[in-house]
């Protein structure tokens, strides 16, 4: 159902999927020994409900274990010291999933950078271990391997990009809860000229007539 969905997005619907759960960044940053990244700012939040966490990490270029890389990938705000909720609001960290989103796609490409290295080769049967846990896919092991391989080569860490789909962030009048709602709505022709640099597997163009995109009135 989400590979049809995003079909109406991208124009095509994706022949495999990878579903990993978020611990898996966690368990393969310690199954090499931790991750190298510039924390950008004071991170320092206490969630108090009954299953409550902490995340505290000082700025900083820093060598980060599992837990720490857990607690950066789920910060989104400070709400401890009012002078760190003010520094991170002049850095721009308002609390919005979209900037905590740009700083996940960051370490990820840092960490990639860090885990595809031949020197990690030593560690393959934990990373392995990882991918079981936390990996469902309907890849083969035939394809698995061919991205293993290619992951190896000299310089690959340093092609792995993330594209955010563009888009805009509105407040419309729903019909259906009779009230203003917050919306993601997508910029049509920025949309399919990053699909078909970035995305498309065909020989010709992806057109907005092979998309399904969701629009707002001008009048909201």
């Amino acid at each position: 159902a989400l590979c049809a969905e995003l079909s109406q997005l991208v124009g095509f619907v994706p022949d495999f999927q990878i579903v990993v759960e978020w611990d898996a960044v966690g368990e393969l940053v310690d199954a090499i020994g931790g991750v190298y990244f510039d924390v950008p700012i004071r991170m320092h939040y206490i969630d108090t409900s009954e299953d409550g966490f902490t995340i505290d990490l000082w700025d900083g270029y820093q060598l980060l274990d599992g837990e720490k890389a857990m607690q950066l990938i789920r910060w989104r705000k400070n709400n401890v010291y009012q002078w760190e909720i003010n520094e991170a609001r002049r850095a721009g960290y308002d609390g919005s999933d979209i900037k905590r989103t740009q700083l996940q796609q960051q370490f990820i490409v840092e960490a990639a950078k860090q885990i595809l290295q031949v020197k990690n080769l030593k560690y393959l049967g934990s990373m392995v271990e990882v991918f079981k846990e936390n990996v469902e896919t309907d890849l083969s092991i035939g394809n698995l391997a061919w991205f293993a391989q290619k992951a190896l080569e000299l310089g690959s860490a340093n092609k792995v990009t993330f594209h955010s789909l563009p888009a805009n962030y509105v407040e419309c009048y729903s019909r259906t809860q009779h009230n203003y709602q917050s919306y993601v709505t997508y910029k049509p022709n920025e949309l399919v000229s990053m699909v078909n640099t970035y995305l498309n597997p065909y020989n010709s163009s992806i057109s907005l007539g092979n998309l399904d995109l969701m629009s707002f009135h001008s009048d909201g």
